[in-house]
């Protein structure tokens, strides 16, 4: 078993200026989920096809609708013959808007969504209110979750979702979090295709006998891995997911795949809950608070010592507070594989040189 470290592409910018995306804006050529709200509906207004809309007030949740026919004259804004729900966002913030508490509003300087904490206006942009007084960080934009690497947070999206990226020179892709879809890599270079593998279903569902076949539970694999894209530097990488409604993707992370040895058999696989639980002086169950849980990856490895250098290089990266991709199994359709890979951080590692040529690695992950 084959185990990688993936620092992101931006991981640079990410360990000296404390970005928090695994891309750089630039690099983000187009995206099908909406983040800057398009002009808003207007009845008296005849759209095209595929014109773009959005409903919704300033301070609340802006829902972006696509025309599916021309001629597109008052009809109501409802899934259907002529409207197509695009996804959800917010106003971007108006330095002008007399604000109520709670309102929320987007800046997509910083692709994040900002809270207002007590009412009225401010000619300070949210992100800069370091005090919290008149605005907080609430979230990423939906568009920007899928690359936000210091948050679980998920992209949600209505299929087709397709993304382009200009990545510069890379070797390795990893999409963690995935729910349900066909997943459809391809790469183009001065206009031509340079790689295009085979579309990745994402259904595992173990079917050993008839019954399985008819009646068991419908399962996914939410993990994807590929090692072997070409390196080009103006490479135009496209990724697609066609899949039901309600389609999910939690991460996708693109760099260098940098090897870090062989699994050991025995990883050690678990999960620390953050849930409040509170019991009385009997031990009884009073209340629970619900809050996320983390993966916590115990690896060891087996390396060569000609392949240390840049092993320890990447880990520095992940050890310094800039989360990576850790791929313990470089198989993604096997059945370890969404347990053995994961967006962490490196809490710890340790060389052992115990052999003149091979040497042993211990390896603790934290997972964001």
């Amino acid at each position: 078993m084959s185990a990688y470290v993936i620092p992101p592409v931006n991981a640079e910018a990410m360990a000296t200026t404390g970005a928090r995306f695994g891309i750089a804006d630039w690099q983000l050529l187009y995206s099908s989920v909406p983040e800057t709200p398009p002009a808003a509906y207007n009845a008296a207004t005849s759209y095209a096809a595929n014109a773009e809309i959005a409903s919704g007030a300033a301070g609340g949740v802006v829902t972006v609708w696509r025309s599916k026919q021309a001629a597109n004259l008052g009809k109501p804004l409802v899934a259907g013959d002529w409207w197509e729900y695009r996804g959800d966002t917010y106003a971007l913030w108006n330095a002008a808007t007399n604000y109520a508490a709670g309102a929320m509003v987007l800046r997509v300087e910083t692709h994040s969504i900002y809270k207002r904490v007590t009412a009225g206006t401010t000619a300070q942009a949210p992100e800069l209110d370091t005090t919290g007084v008149n605005w907080v960080r609430v979230a990423t934009s939906n568009r920007w979750a899928m690359f936000d690497m210091r948050s679980s947070q998920v992209t949600l999206a209505v299929s087709p979702l397709i993304v382009q990226l200009q990545p510069g020179r890379i070797t390795a892709l990893n999409m963690t979090g995935l729910n349900d879809g066909t997943v459809k890599f391809d790469m183009t270079s001065g206009g031509v295709n340079v790689w295009s593998p085979v579309a990745s279903p994402l259904d595992s569902t173990p079917i050993n006998d008839w019954a399985d076949y008819f009646f068991a539970p419908f399962s996914v694999r939410s993990t994807i891995l590929e090692q072997e894209i070409p390196s080009y530097s103006d490479g135009i990488l496209q990724v697609r997911i066609d899949a039901g409604v309600g389609l999910e993707i939690g991460k996708l992370i693109v760099g260098d795949a940098i090897y870090i040895g062989e699994t050991e058999l025995g990883p050690r696989v678990r999960r620390r809950g953050f849930s409040v639980i509170e019991r009385d002086n009997y031990g009884e169950l009073q209340d629970v608070v619900p809050r996320k849980s983390i993966p916590l990856i115990s690896d060891r490895m087996l390396i060569e010592k000609q392949y240390i250098q840049r092993a320890r290089a990447a880990l520095d990266f992940a050890a310094s507070g800039v989360p990576c991709v850790f791929v313990g199994l470089d198989n993604d359709q096997d059945e370890y594989a969404d347990l053995l890979t994961t967006v962490a951080l490196c809490t710890d590692f340790e060389f052992e040189l115990k052999e003149h040529a091979i040497s042993y690695l211990t390896l603790e992950t934290e997972g964001i």
